[in-house]
């Protein structure tokens, strides 16, 4: 058994040895490629370096900012958003000037900007020759200053006001089986101070939270959520609770009295049945305080005075209280008599 091994051995060995020919010529080949790819880097770079020596002309862009608004005014418009500056000097120079992070963005003060109006409309204006002082500054030396684009850039400035707006829920409510909301939804806070330019503020009606889904729920909820951003307007808070109030619900049936209106003192009208009967649906809750007397039923006595009088009287449910859902009554017609008073 041990020659066996042996042998096995030296015929693993001759055959790995065989192939150390192809193996040294795959490295000598990648030797060789290696080699090419350092003289091919070399001479790229002597050649990039020789190139900056020659002048270019190129363009840098740098963003606009505006600082100092009067304190009753704000930014709805701008014409730019960035300034363009065309140059001319040696690749040396141009690299420099890219690699400096000296390209800050431009400030223009509004305090000291043109003022002008087009169709009642408030604009500030800036001409870009007047900055080319304060341009020259950000570059470095031996970089010549082409042009300015844009030549003038112009700013929308309105009123800036502040006011309040009530918050509404903007989210879907998914209740279990035999629930329901057992009131109105609570916010807290459930106002939003809200500032911006006067011409937005003046179509503004409230203001919604985020979109959110609350799914089969069985029990009161409170969450967290954030108010939907309007753009150029700005919050004093970002978040509101939200509190939905829910509970089981039953049915209830009660009798209601028919009241008779649009008769002369002279007249009376007995309605048959003299009440109808209404099926609501409440929270668990709210049952106790709901009487029959909140409910209020009438017909329209008047109509039984017109020579095509209708045989019976259109009953109509006027009032209910609050808090309750499903509201249903019978009859919906009743037969009537008019009497005259003694």
């Amino acid at each position: 058994m041990k020659l066996k091994s042996i042998e096995k051995i030296k015929a693993m060995l001759g055959h790995q040895i065989q192939k150390w020919p192809s193996s040294i010529k795959k490295i000598q080949k990648n030797q060789d490629a290696l080699i090419f790819l350092i003289f091919l880097f070399i001479s790229t770079a002597f050649w990039f370096f020789n190139a900056l020596r020659d002048d270019y002309t190129t363009e840098l862009s740098y963003p606009v900012r505006f600082i100092n608004l009067p304190e009753n005014k704000i930014i709805t418009e701008t014409s730019n958003e960035k300034v363009v500056f065309r140059i001319r000097a040696n690749g040396y120079a141009i690299l420099r000037q890219f690699l400096s992070g000296t390209r800050v963005p431009m400030n223009y003060d509004v305090s000291q900007l043109r003022r002008t109006n087009r169709r009642g409309e408030e604009f500030a204006f800036i001409l870009a020759r007047e900055q080319q002082g304060m341009i020259r500054d950000q570059l470095l030396v031996g970089i010549e200053l082409l042009s300015i684009e844009p030549d003038t850039i112009f700013i929308k400035l309105d009123q800036l006001v502040t006011k309040n707006f009530p918050i509404r829920m903007n989210g879907k409510i998914d209740l279990e089986k035999q629930f329901l909301i057992a009131g109105n939804i609570l916010f807290d806070p459930d106002s939003v101070e809200v500032s911006g330019p006067k011409q937005i503020l003046d179509t503004l009606t409230h203001v919604s939270t985020q979109p959110f889904n609350a799914d089969r729920l069985r029990e009161t909820t409170s969450r967290r959520i954030g108010l939907k951003p309007i753009s150029q307007l700005q919050y004093n808070i970002q978040h509101t609770n939200v509190t939905i109030p829910v509970e089981p619900f039953s049915e209830q049936t009660m009798s209601v009295p028919l009241h008779v209106t649009g008769l002369p003192d002279t007249l009376r009208i007995k309605t048959f049945p003299p009440e109808i009967r209404v099926t609501f649906r409440a929270g668990l809750s709210q049952f106790e305080r709901i009487h029959f007397s909140d409910f209020v039923a009438t017909v329209d006595g008047s109509v039984a005075l017109r020579p095509d009088r209708p045989q019976r009287l259109r009953v109509r449910l006027e009032q209910t209280p609050e808090n309750v859902y499903s509201v249903d009554y019978s009859p919906l017609f009743v037969e009537y008599l008019i009497e005259r008073r003694r």
